[in-house]
């Protein structure tokens, strides 16, 4: 709307008890005609603003009247006033002054946003006064602070009072620096107007800029080339001139040569917003989910990166235009709005915002949309010209590379701490086996070994990963080695081989190892899995065992051969004894029978000892042939009924006379009705008459 129509609005207002409207329309269309020298109508307005001002306390619209009332009243005054000049400008100092205390104390509660304002002030206060070198050094002090505190039009403002301060000293190459600085930062405040009375008044001093906007070639109709393919191709005179080429292209190859995502995202933001003229950037992304999400918020005033682990997915529509972001990213289109007029989107964060210049860029590789750029500006409406539109959609084609690149390094990254981490697993699994144990590859050339391996060998572990079995052990075993391992991986199965080894001591040392084929994730086999246990003590455990056996064996064979000795000896005994035996038996039979004679009783009984002695003999020889049988397990009982009475009996009379001559006394007792047993009698009576041998032999005589 026109100046008419809005102090009509005012009017409205001011029917309506609304002063505070009033007010800002005043300061900012004082500040506009101020800004294109119209000084009388500047006066006009900032005195509208003076007359209700006491109204404003504790508002910004208060500490920007105590400036902008100084400033016209100091550009009334002509540069470096003579003395009988002053006092028709008392006046106009004395409300300076009054305007300075105010905002000494805005300064001193929040200097970050007005202690440039005093300074500016302070400088055209000493310019008018002639005090040049502390006007001078007010302007720089100004200049800066805006600059610092991304205050562009007062920075812009500084260096065009400066600049005039300069051209009234007849310093032109001075004024002519601050000129063309105010120059540029009229251009990104996006104020056309502006830069055309600049042209229209300064021609000389920014003739360097003017020149530039006819170049041999249009750099930015260049750039057009290589940006989003909806990106406008500029062909306005007015702003050719502000973008630098060089620095274009340095901010490119900035974001070409970033690899790291999180500080590609800082530098895009910054780069974006130092040559957008726009206040705010913001920037979505997908995350490894295709989840979208905001991951950087710039203002001109400070940037934060959000920590995708932290970000929330795009929903909340309070704090940023979702709608429009994901619209833009559906679309694929570039936009650019005016938040106060009709919107085609249905946006919560517009309409509460309104903000007059609105820039959304999708970020493109190859039709994929990798990020949503969003700029806006809420003071200032057409701030994104056709030639910032070429330049940051130029950039945004760099960084669409870049994101790709940072999104690829950051994948590798992820691999490649994957890996180290299996790696670390692998290693804490391997040490925490207490044999050795390791992976070979194809060519048996180990990958990993265990620290049990390590000191075996006696190398470190890591420096043992690409070495073979060759550069361990001595050829022979070596090629042994390897060819149990060629086995594996030929059948594809789990293998136990024993194996031989030597140790750094030269100590030959045994091994049972299973080896299994190790496999890919596509099953191939790629090499072998080895863990082996130590068994040297059980292999000489083995080997003495078969000493032991071998040993026993040959006893045996001794006893066997010492057996059939005895055999042969017993069997030529009992040949021999029998012999005679068989006469004496003979021959007391025959003596009985009383061949030879009739025999008295007297005669009788000695020959029946004798027989029955020789029975006994002869039962004796029996027992030793007996001996063998039993060694043979091939003896045999003659079990029958007996009495006690007569076993007794006739067991008492074969220690009769051993007793007889060591003059000892036997009697025989036996319990009433003692009956009979089953025993094998022969046996039984030999148990008996060896008893009662040892017991005449133990005991003493008489």
């Amino acid at each position: 709307a026109s100046f008419v129509q809005q102090e009509q609005r005012v009017e409205q207002a001011m029917l309506a008890g609304n002063n505070l409207h009033q007010r800002i329309f005043y300061l900012h269309r004082a500040l506009s005609r101020f800004l294109l020298g119209e000084l009388t109508e500047a006066t006009t307005d900032i005195r509208q603003v003076a007359a209700s001002i006491q109204g404003s306390a504790g508002t910004i619209v208060k500490a920007g009247f105590y400036f902008y009332d100084s400033l016209i009243a100091l550009s009334h005054i002509p540069t470096a006033v003579v003395l009988e000049l002053v006092s028709q400008s008392e006046d106009w100092l004395v409300r300076v002054q009054e305007n300075q205390c105010e905002l000494a104390n805005w300064s001193a509660a929040a200097p970050m946003n007005y202690l440039h304002k005093w300074q500016l002030v302070e400088a055209e206060k000493s310019r008018v006064l002639g005090q040049r070198a502390l006007a001078a050094d007010r302007y720089e002090e100004a200049i800066a602070g805006a600059k610092i505190n991304g205050y562009l039009l007062e920075e812009a403002l500084a260096n065009e009072l400066a600049a005039k301060f300069y051209l009234g000293w007849h310093k032109e190459k001075i004024a002519a620096t601050y000129m063309q600085e105010a120059y540029c930062c009229y251009t990104r405040w996006g104020s056309a107007a502006k830069t055309d009375d600049l042209e229209r008044c300064y021609p000389q001093l920014i003739a360097p800029i003017l020149q530039a906007q006819q170049p041999s070639f249009n750099f930015l109709s260049t750039l057009a080339t290589f940006t989003h393919p909806l990106a406008s191709k500029s062909n306005s005179k007015q702003e050719a001139h502000t973008f630098d080429l060089v620095s274009v292209i340095q901010s490119a190859q900035a974001l070409s040569s970033t690899i790291d995502l999180e500080e590609l995202i800082y530098q895009l933001t910054q780069i974006i917003l130092k040559n957008s003229g726009a206040e705010t950037c913001l920037l979505a992304l997908p995350d490894s989910n295709n989840q979208w999400q905001i991951r950087s918020i710039a203002t001109v005033h400070s940037s934060c990166s959000i920590d995708p682990e932290l970000s929330q997915p795009l929903a909340n529509g309070k704090d940023y235009p979702v709608n429009l972001i994901y619209w833009i990213k559906n679309h694929q289109q570039l936009t650019i709005l005016d938040a106060r007029k009709p919107l085609m989107i249905n946006d919560q964060y517009l309409l509460k915002h309104q903000p007059p210049s609105i820039f959304g860029l999708p970020i493109l590789k190859q039709e994929k949309v990798l990020g949503v750029l969003y700029l806006e500006h809420r003071q200032a409406a057409d701030i994104f010209t056709e030639n910032r539109t070429t330049v940051i959609s130029f950039l945004c084609t760099q960084a669409a590379i870049a994101l790709e690149n940072a999104r690829l390094y950051q994948r590798s990254q992820e691999s490649i701490n994957n890996v180290r981490l299996k790696q670390s697993y692998l290693e804490a699994l391997l040490n925490n086996i207490p044999h050795l144990a390791w992976l070979k590859d194809e060519q048996s050339q180990f990958i990993a070994v265990n620290q049990s391996f390590g000191e075996t060998s006696g190398y470190e572990p890591s420096a043992l990963v690409g070495k073979s079995d060759f550069d361990l052990w001595p050829m022979e075993l070596a090629q042994m080695y390897r060819d149990d391992d060629v086995v594996v991986m030929k059948l594809g199965k789990r293998q136990v081989v024993e194996e031989m080894s030597t140790n750094p001591q030269g100590e030959e040392r045994w091994a049972e190892t299973i080896k299994t084929p190790m496999r890919n994730s596509e099953g191939e086999i790629t090499g072998t899995v080895g863990i082996s246990l130590d068994i040297t003590d059980r292999k000489q455990a083995q080997i003495d065992l078969h000493l032991t056996n071998q040993s026993l064996a040959n006893t045996n064979l001794e006893l066997q051969r010492a057996t059939r000795l005895k055999d042969e000896f017993l069997a030529t005994m009992s040949h021999e004894l029998r012999t005679p035996l068989n006469a004496i038996l003979g021959m007391s039979e025959v003596l009985q029978d009383e061949v030879f004679g009739s025999l008295n009783d007297r005669q009788r009984k000695p020959l029946e000892t004798i027989q029955r002695s020789g029975q006994h003999l002869l039962s004796l020889i029996n027992d030793i042939l007996d001996v063998s049988k039993i060694s043979a397990g091939k003896v045999e009982l003659d079990m029958a009924t007996i009495s006690v009475e007569h076993l007794c009996e006739s067991s008492f009379v074969f220690v009769k006379q051993q007793a007889f001559n060591k003059q000892i006394q036997l009697e025989l007792q036996l319990c009433i009705g003692s009956g009979q047993i089953i025993v094998d009698e022969r046996r039984m009576r030999q148990v008996l008459i060896n008893l009662l041998s040892n017991a005449v032999k133990f005991t003493p005589a008489s």
